[in-house]
């Protein structure tokens, strides 16, 4: 017969409890702080690998009679015994940031995981910026990115806080120079500058130089910027503050003089801008011909219709490949009678103009392109006597194009994207018009790829979009929309596109997918309709506006553009 005491386990851990507190069979002494807490060390060994390693090796404290514990308060090593020797333990926005702190250096997870859970509820405009130092000193990326977001988007209220104030200088330094930063403008960001300044003027005056660069100077109204920030005497007294004041104006005035405007201050915060879709190249095909285009129009969500950008400068351009960094578009490669090219330019938005960049290593036509960590990665392609294997990679900060790894097997016409810090390749021809059915993924911390084979990857002349935690396949010879999660390699197929595109335009813009042209036959006329996908509904849906002209083999990306711009109507 089997006997079975289900609270004996329990009983146990209470009876210890009990002689704790009597100090009865303790064999060990706990010294913090003022304090002294006498324990079993078999308990205290088996509710933390700390204690386990200390109690179980050879140091000096397997020994000890009497252990002196630092870098912990006594109450929390209270809590924490408490919690070895009941499995419970009270978490208050009083302790829990001292508990977490103990529970980490203790490796006690039960309660390091609690008091993970407990700080994200807790999180608030109050605490957002000492729960983000406390999440990034101690690797917890959750935490972490949940705290950043908020400070983001609530910057306004963080700079009126206490703990702003009291933040060192490298922390300014990296909260201003965020691009995601949620303000109402740049005057906000100088005036809570001004303030951290001023709660230690002394020690901090001589940092104003510095942090006035994370001001978008341009961006500040010229009223503002000429009758304060110009006359506040801790600017005026800056030599270096007053020659940014003096380059931010002429930016302002003078659109030939931007050029010489420091990087980072001639760049509106997103904030401050709006998505809008630009068509980049292409070719205009009706009943009656074709023709390439070289407009670049954008559509002007406020005022709702089309604009139009600085043209491309190469009239004859075809079948090259162009992606958005976020501000600036790059096309590389293409086609321009009959021969490659690897010729390669980009669209600088602050300037409203096309200037051309380095070469390529190798020309190509047919190719893939993503942006992944602001520097653009071209793929694969064709050179016009073979499938090419090549990759390369643009850093804009040096304007130097860099071979990486070359694709474990040559395509033209891939669908890419790019996703957590990877390159993914979806199909393509290989051997002339064969199609490939697999997915290449690059790995640029490793320049290495990796291949996986699915029978549901049967794209060419396709377009591959990131949405959220998918890439989304689409375009090609048919109106199937497919969905790749890359945390598991599964592929789903999603609601059909209205109509069968092919070379068609794909854009993502607030969330939601937009594809536009292509040409439903290959000797028919090319589209002007625009279609949208949203992923909550599963749903496809035309959209109101057309493009200005039949199009087909364009560019359509995404572009951050200064939304005072938009409103006046600038182009």
């Amino acid at each position: 017969m089997d006997f079975n005491q289900p609270f004996q386990a329990a009983d146990i851990l209470q009876a210890l409890n009990d002689m704790r507190g009597f100090k009865v069979l303790t064999d060990v002494i706990l010294a913090v702080e003022e304090e002294e807490f006498h324990c079993h060390r078999a308990v205290l060994a088996a509710s933390s690998p700390y204690f386990t390693a200390m109690f179980a090796g050879n140091l000096r404290e397997s020994r000890a009679e009497r252990i002196k514990m630092e870098g912990i308060p006594a109450d929390t090593m209270q809590l924490h015994l408490d919690y070895a020797y009941t499995g419970q333990v009270t978490l208050t926005r009083d302790n829990v940031f001292q508990l977490f702190e103990a529970s980490d250096l203790l490796q006690v997870l039960p309660v390091k995981d609690a008091c993970l859970t407990f700080l994200e509820r807790i999180l608030d405009v109050s605490n957002c910026i000492e729960i983000r130092k406390l999440a990034e000193i101690h690797s917890c990326d959750s935490l972490f990115r949940k705290a950043r977001d908020l400070a983001r988007s609530r910057f306004s209220k963080v700079i009126k806080t206490e703990e702003f104030l009291q933040l060192p200088k490298q922390y300014i330094v990296d909260y201003l120079s965020d691009d995601e930063l949620n303000t109402e403008n740049e005057e906000e960001i100088y005036k809570a500058i001004i303030r951290w300044i001023k709660f230690d003027r002394e020690g901090r005056s001589q940092d104003l130089d510095q942090l006035i660069e994370l001001v978008r100077l341009p961006f500040v109204t010229p009223e503002y910027l000429i009758s304060k920030i110009a006359l506040d005497p801790l600017v005026y007294n800056s030599d270096g503050c007053v020659q940014q004041i003096y380059e931010a104006r002429a930016f302002q005035i003078s659109g030939t003089y931007r050029r010489a405007v420091k990087t980072r201050q001639r760049r509106p915060r997103k904030c401050n801008c709006v998505e809008v879709m630009v068509v980049v190249c292409g070719e205009k095909k009706t009943f009656k011909g074709s023709s390439k285009a070289r407009e670049v129009p954008y559509y002007d969500p406020v005022h709702q219709r089309w604009r139009a950008l600085g043209p491309v400068p190469s009239k004859d351009l075809q079948v090259s490949s162009a992606v958005s960094t976020g501000y600036d578009i790059y096309i590389t490669g293409g086609l321009i009678n009959d021969k490659a090219r690897k010729d390669a330019m980009c669209y600088v938005s602050y300037l409203n103009v096309w200037k051309p960049i380095a070469s390529m290593l190798h020309p190509r036509y047919h190719h893939g392109a993503a942006v992944l960590d602001g520097k653009v990665y071209v793929i694969g392609g064709y050179d016009g006597q073979r499938c090419l294997e090549d990759v390369e990679r643009y850093d804009p900060d040096t304007d130097k194009w860099e071979r990486l790894a070359p694709l474990v097997h040559a395509v033209k016409c891939p669908a890419v994207a790019a996703y957590d810090r990877r390159i993914y390749v979806f199909g393509g021809f290989y051997d002339g018009y064969n199609i490939s059915r697999q997915l290449q993924c690059y790995d640029p911390q490793n320049n290495s790829w990796s291949v996986v084979e699915s029978n549901m990857i049967d794209y060419t002349c396709a377009h591959a979009v990131r949405l959220d935690n998918r890439i989304y396949l689409l375009g090609g010879s048919s109106k199937t929309v497919k969905a790749y999660d890359p945390s598991d390699d599964s592929i789903v197929r999603v609601a059909d596109m209205n109509i069968k595109r092919d070379n068609c335009g794909v854009s993502v813009v607030g969330g939601k997918i937009y594809v536009s042209g292509g040409v439903t036959e290959s000797n028919g006329p090319a589209l002007d309709c625009i279609e949208c996908y949203d992923p909550k509904k599963d749903e496809w849906t035309f959209v109101g506006h057309k493009l200005p002209c039949q199009l087909y083999r364009h560019g359509f990306v995404t572009v951050q553009m200064y939304k005072e711009d938009i409103h006046a109507g600038q182009t």
